[in-house]
C-alpha cells in the first residue's frame, strides 16, 4: 500500500511538473504569432541595432529613421 501510494504521488508529481515545462505563456505565444509574420528581410533586419544620437538635429533623425524604414533594424544605441 504504502509503495502504490509513493509511486502514485511521485508520477503525479513529475507530470506536474513536466506540464509546466510546456506551457507557454500568453507573451510568448504573441511574440512566436509576431515573429512568424515576418518576411526574411524583416527577420535579419531585427538582429541588427544602429547607432543613434539625440543632439544631432532633424536631418540626423530623418537618416536614422530611414534605416529604420528600410533595413527593418531591431533596436538602437544611443
Amino acid at each position: 500500500m504504502n509503495f502504490t501510494r509513493t509511486t502514485f504521488t511521485l508520477t503525479l508529481l513529475l507530470l506536474i511538473l513536466c506540464a509546466g515545462l510546456y506551457a507557454q505563456s500568453e507573451e510568448d505565444q504573441w511574440v512566436e504569432e509576431q515573429f512568424n509574420q515576418l518576411s526574411l528581410d524583416e527577420r535579419i533586419g531585427q538582429l541588427f541595432m544602429i547607432r543613434a544620437h539625440s543632439n544631432l538635429g532633424p536631418d540626423h533623425v530623418a537618416e536614422v529613421e530611414r534605416q529604420i524604414r528600410q533595413y527593418h533594424v531591431g533596436g538602437l544605441c544611443f
